[in-house]
């Protein structure tokens, strides 16, 4: 029974930053939200959505699993072995009913998965949150489906959280009406005036007047991320009525100065790290400097300096092994470098990415680096060079996966659908025949007398027009 790969840096819920401001009327409200079937985080990028959530877990003690999704789990099967991965964490006996019929072969319905799933969630009694990071990157139906159906049902132990840029396509009304819906909205995350009084006064030692801060807090309109931003870009600089005097235009304007403003208080070296490694959502030492091979130092110095500068890294494990960007911060890295870098130079960035992956195991964020160099060899490369392990381990979902991701055009040539078909063909008549040896062999000596002997005529008279029936078919 084939079993999925599971990144236990998914698993992993953010630390906050040591300059972080408790939020206390939120925690109020979360701390009132017990027996609530779903809290709903959405607001935009850059409101700390994730990182509030995370502190109020750390401070209140409570019993929950994280899970952080990407683009890369909008597929029903594999996001219920990572969903499973995440109750497995506190719960590690319970749904494996559900575990053996998602690991199945055999395919069935997503109302047979969401039926088993429901009656293994209900088997635990212990009220549990379980956090759904970055919601928004899924779209597949029968995913929102499935936890519809979850939150349907009265499940006591179960209490959901979900996080993102937007609302999901669940029944709110429906549970707003029956009151088991708690919201978070932007408005709820801004900081306050004496948030954002209490930020600056815990980060910066120099003295701030109240005009100043206020001048500061109505520019950026209690965005946090910007708050933080400005604090960056102004380094050594306590100026903080001429800064806000600089910024001038939009909201895009402001963050596109806040970004240059940051960028420039960093060495050559950390520009050229920060704006390459922009294309990873996830970055390890060895991988930053496969990208980089920059001679002044290597990916493990750039993680370390990431660290102590707080420049909105994340780290994904207990080992600080792997980390990624605040997603505000990755897209307006993505920005700066295509305003510095040629396509071709950011192609090749893919390509030592896509190498690093592959060489690595990590075959679905190979494939997703090798579409982005524009040669779809490479992914080709990638599902002929894993398909016979899939195949051999039965993992069917794990290759359709694989496959899908390619482009329509490759999927239906002749280099990706047909030797695929073949291949498949040919190691399930392989299959096929070596079982058949095995049960005539344990027939006839098992069976020794005549009644025996006729039995296993009987069987090769069968399987023979079988063969010849399947043959005429095809």
């Amino acid at each position: 029974m084939p079993h999925k790969t599971i990144l236990r840096t998914k698993l992993f819920r953010p630390n906050t930053p040591t300059d972080f401001i408790d939020r206390l009327e939120l925690f109020e409200r979360l701390r009132n939200s017990v027996n609530c079937r779903l809290i709903l985080v959405s607001a935009a990028a850059g409101y700390g959505k994730s990182v509030t959530i995370s502190r109020w877990f750390e401070v209140s003690k409570a019993i929950h699993t994280w899970l952080s999704l990407g683009e890369e789990d909008s597929d029903l099967i594999g996001f219920l072995h990572y969903f499973l991965a995440a109750v497995h964490r506190i719960y590690p006996d319970s749904c494996l009913k559900t575990k053996t019929l998602i690991s199945s072969p055999i395919p069935c319905s997503r109302d047979e998965i969401a039926e088993e799933l429901i009656n293994n969630l209900s088997e635990i009694k212990e009220p549990y949150h379980l956090i759904l990071d970055d919601y928004g990157f899924l779209h597949d139906p029968d995913i929102h489906h499935i936890l519809n159906l979850l939150l349907e049902y009265d499940l006591p132990s179960l209490n959901l959280v979900v996080i993102t840029r937007r609302d999901p396509p669940f029944n709110l009304t429906r549970l707003r009406g029956k009151g088991v819906l708690v919201e978070i909205r932007q408005e709820d995350l801004e900081f306050s005036y004496p948030e954002t009084r209490s930020f600056l006064n815990k980060t910066i030692t120099e003295e701030i007047t109240d005009d100043d801060c206020l001048q500061f807090h109505r520019k950026l309109e209690g965005w946090p991320a910007g708050t933080r931003m400005v604090l960056l870009g102004l380094g050594r600089r306590i100026d903080v009525k001429g800064f806000i005097r600089e910024m001038k235009g939009d909201s895009r304007d402001t963050r596109d100065y806040l970004m240059s403003e940051v960028l420039s208080q960093q060495s050559p070296g950390m520009r050229e790290y920060l704006v390459k490694t922009s294309i990873l959502n996830r970055m390890s030492a060895s991988l930053c400097t496969q990208l980089c091979d920059h001679t002044e130092f290597d990916g493990a110095v750039f993680l370390e300096k990431l660290q102590t500068s707080n420049l909105f890294s994340i780290p994904l494990d207990e080992r600080l092994e792997w980390f990624r960007y605040h997603h505000l911060f990755q897209d307006l890295l993505k920005f700066s470098l295509e305003k510095r870098f040629s396509a071709e130079e950011i192609r090749g960035l893919h390509e030592r990415a896509f190498i690093w992956f592959s060489e690595h195991g990590y075959v679905e964020e190979a494939m997703h680096h090798a579409l982005k160099t524009g040669n779809h060899c490479f992914g080709i490369s990638l599902v002929a060079h894993n398909r016979s392990n899939y195949m051999e381990k039965e993992a069917w979902h794990r290759l359709r996966r694989l496959i899908q991701m390619l482009p329509v055009d490759i999927i239906q040539s002749e280099v990706v659908g047909p030797s695929l078909g073949q291949k498949a063909v040919k190691s399930g008549s392989n299959s096929f025949a070596i079982a058949f040896v095995v049960i005539l062999l344990y027939m006839v000596f098992y069976y020794s007398r005549r009644a025996g002997l006729v039995a296993d005529i009987a069987l090769i008279v069968n399987m023979f027009f079988t063969v010849v029936k399947i043959s005429i078919n095809h």
